[in-house]
């Protein structure tokens, strides 16, 4: 065991390398160094952070100073192809034994390509799901396995199928759960009660899908943008509508001009030229009510 001094001084001097960061005029740290690259592997940090340690005459950038790990996506593809992974990989030794992997070989490349393809949309629909504030109403095994279907349908398109499609594909493919077949609760017929909606004969589930309706369903106005764009909006929540809009704006430069030159016309009927047909979009609350007691 060692004497307590020999540890202090131990501690000390095994803490001369971790590093400061600063970045975005805010500083951090210190932290050891692989807290750093890690930080750096997930995005926590950018390329464009720099370090600072003892025995460092300045800042330097981050990659100067260490050695980028191996992606999490690099991992999941030498994964994909059986690869064994050695801990503290660097990135640089991923892609070499990547390149390597496919370099002579069409049938990996194919599959890897494939399966690249497949991992990009699953990382969007998880960011679609977070920034919606939602839960992906399945796992994560069912949703490459659902992504793969559909892909198979859709070979040529798939990568361009907007995420709150295959959203709306996954909500309609969850598992069902028993209790969604009884009778809606008291508490619920108490709220539609207070809304004036009639609730005879409605399950829990329906009953779910009304409430949650009234209180967080898309306004009007984004019915009616979304409507313009063509966009099938029926079931979206507020925040899930919101995301939707933000990413047509972003992928369709000319879609705000458009949509405010068709409000100052009067918000004329929608044709082809213009969006998609009305019937396309549903107007929230009153079609789900018609829906539910036809």
């Amino acid at each position: 065991m060692w004497p307590l001094r020999l540890l202090r001084t131990y501690l000390v001097h095994s803490k001369a390398h971790y590093l400061f960061i600063y970045e975005n005029e805010v500083q951090q740290g210190p932290f050891p160094p692989t807290v750093v690259q890690r930080m750096l592997r997930d995005g926590e940090i950018t390329e464009a952070a720099f370090v600072w340690r003892e025995g460092l005459a300045e800042w330097q950038p981050v990659n100067s100073v260490l050695p980028r790990l191996a992606s999490i996506r690099q991992k999941e593809y030498l994964k994909f192809l059986g690869e064994p992974i050695p801990r503290g990989m660097t990135f640089e030794e991923a892609q070499q034994r990547l390149d390597t992997l496919v370099a002579n070989n069409p049938a990996k490349k194919l599959a890897l390509d494939r399966w690249d393809v497949l991992a990009k949309k699953r990382d969007e629909l998880a960011s679609y799901f977070e920034r919606a504030e939602m839960k992906c109403p399945i796992s994560d095994f069912e949703a490459v396995v659902a992504l793969e279907s559909i892909e198979a349908v859709h070979p040529n398109d798939f990568a361009s199928i907007p995420s709150y499609e295959i959203a709306r594909f996954f909500k309609a493919h969850r598992d069902h759960r028993s209790w969604e077949d009884h009778p809606a609760t008291d508490a619920q017929k108490a709220v539609l009660r207070s809304k004036r909606i009639p609730y005879n004969g409605l399950t829990k589930k329906q009953a779910s899908d009304l409430i949650e309706t009234i209180y967080n369903g898309a306004t009007e106005g984004q019915v009616r943008r979304l409507q313009f764009y063509g966009i099938n909006c029926e079931g979206l929540t507020k925040k899930e509508a919101c995301v939707i809009i933000d990413d047509y704006i972003a992928t369709h430069p000319d879609a705000e001009n458009d949509y405010q030159r068709w409000k100052m016309n009067g918000c004329p009927s929608i044709n082809n030229s213009c969006g998609a047909p009305p019937e396309r979009c549903s107007f929230g609350l009153g079609k789900l009510i018609q829906k539910l007691f036809q």
